[in-house]
């Protein structure tokens, strides 16, 4: 990647499944690296969908929440952003919403790539593009994608 197009990879990640293939991104890639990073760390607990008052369930549930982030990663001198994160609640956990708010992403190219077990990834790119980004490419990976997926869908691209 040339210095007229610096790339990142920006993530989250509870269950490192969305990590994993990030870290095949930025290898394949060239890009630089981060990782969201809650300030209260999730626990399983927390994601347990099927208890009703979860931190995740109450946190998908309140379109004002926005869980704290340890650090924001400075991306603004990126042209590129790669932005990986799982499918909570068929859309973005809010922790996304917190980085998107904190920081410029307009005008920066946007890939989106997410992992599921079962969802599709529209209704999030569809969160992404309400905030006016230049989504120009979306994909979803199930839970225990191959690397040789990843690299066939960078090449695609």
């Amino acid at each position: 990647m040339d210095e007229k197009n610096k790339a990142a990879v920006v993530y989250f990640s509870r269950t490192n499944n969305t990590e994993r293939l990030a870290k095949i991104i930025a290898e394949k890639t060239g890009a630089d690296l981060y990782k969201i990073e809650a300030k209260t760390p999730y626990t399983d607990d927390d994601i347990n969908w099927h208890d009703k008052n979860c931190r995740a369930n109450l946190e998908q549930n309140d379109d004002s929440a926005r869980p704290e982030i340890t650090t924001i990663p400075d991306i603004s001198e990126y042209d590129t952003i790669y932005l990986g994160y799982p499918i909570w609640w068929y859309t973005l956990p809010k922790i996304m919403d917190t980085f998107i708010e904190t920081n410029a992403l307009n005008g920066k190219k946007i890939i989106a790539f997410c992992t599921s077990g079962s969802s599709d990834i529209e209704t999030s790119v569809s969160a992404l593009k309400n905030y006016g980004l230049d989504v120009i490419e979306s994909q979803r990976f199930g839970e225990s994608a191959s690397e040789n997926e990843v690299e066939n869908w960078l090449k695609g691209l």
